[in-house]
Parts: structure tokens; C-alpha cells; sequence
């Protein structure tokens, strides 16, 4: 029940945010920007995506004990 709760939390803590900058404006001022940035910027504006990690975050750290 403690794990289910940690998903929960780790959900919600992980969405409260909007993004503040897209990965095209990023872009726009930078188009040398590395790769790694803007994928932090498309994953920030996705719900999909935070999702996922979120639940891929939550599987790793649960399986390992």
C-alpha cells in the first residue's frame, strides 16, 4: 500500500507545474541547443510523458528491494 502511495504522490508532485518554456522557444533563442534540454522541455509539456515517467521512476525504485 506505502509503493501504491509513493506513485500517487510522485504523480502529482510531478505535474503541478506548467511548463514554462516550450522546446520551440528554447530553440528560437538557442538553435545550438543540446539535445538533452530540449527533451527535459518536451517531456515538462507533455502529461503523456510525465506519466510514463513517473510510473518508470516508480517501477525501478519498487523492484528493487
Amino acid at each position: 500500500m506505502q509503493t501504491t502511495w509513493l506513485l500517487i504522490s510522485g504523480r502529482v508532485r510531478k505535474t503541478e507545474s506548467p511548463p514554462s518554456v516550450t522546446a520551440e522557444d528554447i530553440l528560437l533563442e538557442n538553435p545550438y541547443t543540446p539535445t538533452s534540454t530540449l527533451a527535459q522541455a518536451i517531456i515538462r509539456a507533455s502529461p503523456l510523458l510525465i506519466e510514463l515517467i513517473v510510473v518508470w521512476e516508480w517501477l525501478h525504485d519498487t523492484a528493487q528491494g
